[in-house]
């Protein structure tokens, strides 16, 4: 039910871990003997450096946290569940946890991991509970020393774990979607825009999720982001961009100087739609009940000139099920349509910027049965209501 960490990415962390204790005046060593004076330390017990540091994430301020498990026979020494004190010129914080509740955590894990996928309900995770899943997966194992086995697995499946992060993204992006449309027809749009900009957050998780980044901390999304390869935008449905994907954040997460009915409803629109392309691509990746083919839109970098595509409501989304694609608008008892993941390629380019001129030329470059009759998908989409209402 657990994974192990590569012997050479192991290695690799437990090296950066060191140089940067080395810069804050401590070392293994130090902190090793201190979590031994303070618990004592024994073959039932395993220590994990977590956290910003240990990710090579922290800053001058970060704190050194530790995960320490213990099996259920380790004793009264480690009863206490927090520890605190300096090393050098770190603070360390220990957090002390039985096995049982590990391994209750990770059973919950997989057996949620082995249910049909669905976003309309929360998973039943607490955000806490997801940080200490991906401490689990990514801790530096300091004791026994990062070489030797422990005598109990406590790894959950990065696999599983990236599944849940892109879960949460999507399930808390349908309901701030809802909130979107309501915003706007209240003509709130201080609200629209905020609350886009929070639906954009999750969205990145979702991105983050689909390369199995499964970090759940809101605060270190632009430095995970920039982890991201060259090349990161060329299968999402969104235009090609030469931005790596931190800059591309930077952009999108840019409010507007007022919050007036267009600007604002604008910035609502590239935000959902960077949604709805980045969860498009990343579900394949992650959900086997949704595994079609990844289609990647051979978009041109140029504007071609022509009528701009229509936009779709704030509020729709969709759902792959063997092969097809239902497209509706949340909260809403009107019309929706059933398409092909090629149809939804291009049904996610209907964002107000891209022209009819641009997705013909995409839709004319497949063949067989990946052509899309452009032209049909837009009025199909218009009479189930899709689209028409931003601007």
């Amino acid at each position: 039910m657990t994974q192990s960490i590569p012997e050479t990415v192991a290695g690799k962390r437990f090296a950066e871990l060191g140089a940067t204790l080395a810069r804050l005046g401590a070392d293994y060593s130090a902190v090793v003997h201190t979590v031994d004076t303070a618990v004592g330390l024994g073959p039932q017990h395993v220590l994990l450096g977590v956290g910003s540091i240990a990710e090579g994430l922290g800053t001058s301020k970060s704190d050194f946290d530790l995960l320490l498990i213990c099996a259920d026979d380790a004793g009264d020494g480690s009863a206490k569940a927090e520890h605190a004190w300096m090393v050098g010129r770190c603070i360390v914080d220990l957090t002390v946890l039985r096995l049982e509740t590990v391994r209750m955590l990770l059973s919950r894990l997989h057996a949620w991991a082995a249910t049909p996928w669905d976003v309309s309900q929360a998973a039943g995770f607490s955000y806490e509970e997801r940080v200490l899943l991906h401490r689990l997966l990514l801790g530096v194992q300091l004791f026994p020393e990062h070489h030797q086995p422990p005598g109990f697995s406590y790894r959950p499946f990065e696999a599983e774990l990236a599944r849940l992060k892109l879960q949460a993204a999507r399930h808390l992006t349908r309901a701030i979607q809802v909130d979107l449309a309501g915003y706007r027809d209240s003509a709130d749009y201080p609200s629209l825009v905020f609350s886009a900009q929070e639906l954009l957050g999750h969205a990145v998780d979702g991105l983050l999720a689909g390369h199995r980044v499964t970090n759940p901390a809101p605060k270190w999304r632009t430095r995970l982001l920039a982890g991201l390869a060259e090349g990161w935008s060329r299968p999402l449905a969104i235009r090609p961009t030469p931005l790596p994907a931190d800059r591309l954040f930077w952009r999108l997460h840019r409010a507007p100087a007022e919050p007036d009915r267009g600007p604002a409803l604008a910035h609502a629109t590239r935000c959902v739609s960077f949604a709805r392309a980045v969860f498009a691509w990343a579900e394949p990746q992650l959900v086997a009940s949704s595994a079609v083919d990844t289609v990647e839109p051979p978009w041109s970098q140029e504007r071609s000139p022509g009528r701009t595509l229509p936009t779709l409501e704030l509020e729709v989304d969709f759902r792959v099920t063997e092969g097809r694609v239902a497209v509706g608008r949340l909260n809403e008892f009107g019309g929706s349509l059933t398409i092909t993941p090629q149809e939804l390629a291009v049904l996610l380019r209907f964002d107000g910027q891209t022209t009819l001129g641009e997705v013909q030329g995409a839709a004319a470059s497949a063949s067989g049965s990946a052509a899309v009759d452009v032209g049909r998908l837009i009025e199909s989409a218009a009479a189930a209501g899709l689209c028409g209402r931003q601007s």
